[in-house]
C-alpha cells in the first residue's frame, strides 16, 4: 500500500515514463512497504481539463493525456508518506479551491537538497531523496504570492515514524513553512519570473 489516492479509473498507481531512461526515474517496487511515496510536484488532480469551449469527446481525451502525464514517475520525487497525508495533499487541495476564486494561479513546485545534501539514496535507481520541497504560489492579477519551504519528514505522530518535525513543541501545519519568495530562490539557485519587469517583479516578491 503506498498510500495514493486514485484519482481516475484509467490508472491505478504511478507508471514509469518511456520517454527517459529506466536509470533516471524510481521503480514503482521501490516503494513498496517504504516510508516514502512518490510524491507529485505537479498535482495529478489538477490535470483534468475544463476548458469548455471545446468538445466533450476532445476535452475528455485532452484530460486522458494530462493525467497520464501527471501519473509519471518523472513527475515525482520520493516524500515521506506521513508529510504527504497530513500536510502535503491538503495543501494542493486548499490550492485548488483557491485556484477557483481567481482568474489565474500559478504554482511551481519542486526539490530541495539543503547545503547540497540528501536523505540518502532510494531505491535500485539510487535517485536522490531531498531533504525539503518548496512550492510557490503567485496570483498574477493581483500580485500575491505565497511560498513554503517544507522538510520532507513526518508531522503527525501517528505510529508509522518515530522522527517527527515539530514546530515549537507543537504539530506543524502549512503556516509554519511560509517564507518569502526570495528566500526560495536563494535555496534552490532559481529566479522565479525572469521576465517580470522591476516593477512588477518587486510587488509579486516583496
Amino acid at each position: 500500500d503506498m498510500g495514493i489516492t486514485l484519482l481516475t479509473p484509467l490508472l491505478k498507481e504511478p507508471i514509469l515514463n518511456d520517454a527517459f531512461p529506466y536509470k533516471m526515474q524510481s521503480s514503482l517496487s521501490d516503494y513498496v512497504n517504504s516510508e516514502y511515496v512518490p510524491g507529485f510536484m505537479a498535482s495529478v488532480e489538477n490535470m483534468k481539463v475544463n476548458d469548455v469551449s471545446e468538445l466533450p469527446e476532445v476535452r475528455k481525451k485532452r484530460s486522458e493525456e494530462s493525467i497520464k502525464q501527471g501519473f509519471y514517475l518523472t513527475n515525482s520525487i520520493p516524500m515521506n508518506k506521513n508529510l504527504s497525508n497530513n500536510l502535503w495533499l491538503p495543501l494542493d487541495a486548499k490550492i485548488r479551491r483557491h485556484a477557483l476564486d481567481f482568474d489565474k494561479l500559478y504554482v511551481i513546485t519542486g526539490p530541495v537538497y539543503l547545503g547540497g545534501q540528501t536523505l540518502g539514496l532510494f531505491g535500485v535507481n539510487k535517485v536522490a531523496i531531498p531533504t525539503h520541497f518548496y512550492k510557490v504560489i503567485t496570483e498574477p492579477n493581483f500580485h500575491e504570492t505565497m511560498a513554503y519551504i517544507i522538510p520532507n519528514r513526518a508531522i503527525v505522530n501517528d505510529g508509522s515514524s518515530k522522527d517527527i518535525q515539530l514546530c515549537s513543541g507543537k504539530t506543524c501545519t502549512a503556516q509554519d513553512f511560509i517564507v518569502n519568495i526570495k528566500e526560495v530562490e536563494k535555496l534552490v539557485g532559481m529566479q522565479f519570473y525572469p521576465v517580470l519587469g522591476d516593477y512588477y517583479a518587486s510587488k509579486v516578491k516583496k
